[in-house]
């Protein structure tokens, strides 16, 4: 809607017939349309980047980062977390069906970021990545053996 706002309004100044070529009215509309054609295209990439907000863990730089895709294929970064702000990797079932939930990586100072969803079933295997990425040691992770039967002592 912006963009299409100022694309008229840069056409519009060209339009108003007071002074069309004059000296001074022809330096005001050549720049303003210039600052309004450079609002347009700055408005219609932002408009045209992707919605869907995907989660990079950089081992390399140590670095949790948010990402987006841009309008013209790159990446665009919206926030970057140090690993050592990660606190825990959990999975959060849904409350109304409970096979399904999603990845939570919990980060100092900034709270939840969801990083994926599914059947809790297959969701494992990505929050063991991600712990294990983020250097995280789960605690108790042995079942506690259960005895019973004629064997037991």
């Amino acid at each position: 809607m912006l963009t299409f706002a100022c694309v008229v309004g840069a056409v519009g100044l060209w339009v108003m017939p007071a002074d069309l070529f004059a000296g001074t009215a022809l330096a005001m509309k050549g720049v303003m349309s210039l600052i309004l054609v450079a609002v347009a295209v700055w408005a219609a990439r932002v408009a045209a980047r992707g919605t869907q907000i995907r989660v990079q863990v950089d081992t390399a730089n140590g670095e949790l980062r948010e990402v987006v895709d841009g309008a013209f294929g790159t990446v665009e970064t919206l926030a970057r977390y140090g690993i050592d702000a990660v606190e825990a990797v959990d999975i959060v079932s849904s409350r109304s069906e409970p096979s399904y939930g999603q990845v939570h990586v919990h980060v100092t100072g900034v709270g939840k970021i969801a990083v994926g969803d599914g059947a809790v079933l297959t969701l494992r295997p990505l929050r063991d990545r991600l712990a294990s990425d983020c250097g995280i040691v789960e605690q108790n992770t042995a079942r506690v053996a259960v005895w019973g039967g004629p064997l037991a002592a």
